[in-house]
């Protein structure tokens, strides 16, 4: 029995249980996949089993299925702890109104890896983003899209869009990752150029 699972199983369960203390028995989509998710872990008992049974079950989406609740978790994470506020303003320390949108635009591509979720992005780092550069003087529909493209940029390295169609042609992501990080870096580094060059 894997000890990391039921740790995580465990720490999502006592979640839920402290969910229900506080809020009598509210049951809404996310504590009862929290639930779910906790319970096949405990009962796999290693991650690797837990993940071939759901790709077993659901051969064309299983990748999706199984990391999204963890992508969810990191994403409550940064959003509750002020992370992604204080990466934001760590950025916005160091930018000039000539360099405010390239450097939306690189934070926004780091912190697309911990929320994945552009909604989510925006909610948690659009405000702080914007108050900055209203300080700087920089116009607020440049950072808004600078943020926007850094968001899209890093969703190249870490295609989840191609899951379900790695699943149905049947390949793997470690097959063609490589060359969506090449894409990624050219595109990073023409898009940073030209929030540069027209700053």
């Amino acid at each position: 029995m894997s000890i990391w699972s039921w740790f995580i199983a465990l720490l999502g369960l006592a979640f839920a249980v402290n969910h229900f203390v506080k809020n009598g028995f509210n049951v809404d989509l996310n504590i009862f996949n929290l639930i779910i998710l906790c319970i096949g872990l405990a009962v796999w008992g290693y991650p690797l089993d837990y993940a071939a049974s759901f790709k077993e079950q659901t051969s064309q989406a299983w990748g999706v299925i199984l990391q999204f609740p963890f992508y969810a978790g990191i994403m409550g994470i940064m959003t509750h702890s002020g992370l992604v506020p204080l990466i934001a303003k760590a950025f916005v320390q160091i930018a000039s109104p000539r360099t405010m949108a390239a450097i939306s635009f690189l934070s926004a591509g780091i912190v697309n890896f911990f929320v994945p979720s552009g909604g989510g992005q925006w909610a948690v780092q659009g405000p702080v983003m914007i108050e900055a550069a209203k300080i700087l003087g920089v116009e607020l529909k440049t950072v808004a899209m600078a943020i926007g493209y850094g968001d899209a940029w890093t969703n190249l390295a870490s295609p989840f869009w191609a899951l379900p169609m790695a699943g149905v042609l049947g390949i793997k992501v470690r097959d063609f990752l490589g060359y969506s990080i090449v894409v990624t870096l050219v595109t990073g580094l023409f898009l940073g150029g030209m929030f540069l060059l027209t700053a």
